[in-house]
């Protein structure tokens, strides 16, 4: 992956040296450079996204403090590149990614940008790794405009109750009753995360916790019989998930 990189500083020299710095890390690629902040200003607001922005603070018209608050929502990093420490707090209040103070090294330099580029692909390892598992479906309420949205990972059976049938899930919502019939709600589930385990009640695969002779029991402690017709459909189920 390359990470496009953006240099504004007044001196040239130092749009030089940075520009040498960039070239040397293949992660990086240089997408512009610019010593006139207004320049800068006006084109990279209508770029569509920057990775990294290397910019410094004491410039003519508009100095890197100023124009970091219009154009800090384009760069993923924003590193303030400067001779002067001064304006380390205030750099920080803008949400800078890093404050370099100048003259650094290459050494330095590579640090840095190492470290953030780690640290951003390791928040966004998190972040996968903790996205949310939950599914929701929508239910029709008994009001004319009435919808329940009902997490499908929280449910741990549904009942028939005549006409309609009864969803319990997991605390703290414990039953939604719905004018469903169970034999449309096990049309509408399907059978990967849900099973019939006799005529009037559909079993969530995930909260079975033990199967003995004609029984079966859920996780909140519920027990029910296990009938003749879906006998061999359960014991396959737990057969295929089986420890051998």
């Amino acid at each position: 992956m390359s990470f496009k990189c953006v240099i504004i500083d007044d001196q040239q020299y130092s749009i030089n040296t940075l520009k040498g710095y960039i070239e040397q890390i293949p992660e990086l690629s240089l997408h512009s450079t610019y010593n006139q902040p207004l320049e800068a200003m006006i084109a990279i607001t209508s770029v569509l996204e920057i990775d990294f922005i290397f910019l410094d603070i004491e410039m003519p018209l508009i100095n890197g403090l100023e124009l970091a608050e219009i154009i800090r929502a384009k760069a993923k990093f924003l590193v303030f590149t400067t001779s002067h420490p001064s304006y380390a707090l205030k750099a920080f209040d803008l949400k800078a990614s890093q404050y370099l103070l100048k003259p650094f090294s290459f050494a330095k330099f590579a640090t840095v940008v190492h470290d953030l580029i780690e640290n951003a692909n390791l928040y966004e390892q998190k972040k996968t790794y903790q996205q949310p598992t939950t599914q929701f479906k929508f239910v029709k309420g008994f009001g004319k405009n009435d919808f329940l949205s009902i997490d499908l990972k929280a449910i741990i059976f549904i009942a028939a109750d005549r006409n309609y049938t009864e969803i319990h899930s997991v605390p703290p919502v414990k039953l939604y009753l719905l004018r469903m019939g169970i034999n449309h709600m096990e049309t509408e589930l399907g059978n990967d995360d849900f099973i019939r385990i006799n005529k009037s009640t559909i079993a969530a695969r995930a909260h079975i916790r033990k199967v003995k002779g004609n029984t079966i029991t859920l996780s909140d402690g519920s027990i029910f019989a296990l009938g003749a017709v879906y006998r061999d459909d359960v014991l396959k189920f737990m057969n295929a998930h089986l420890l051998k």
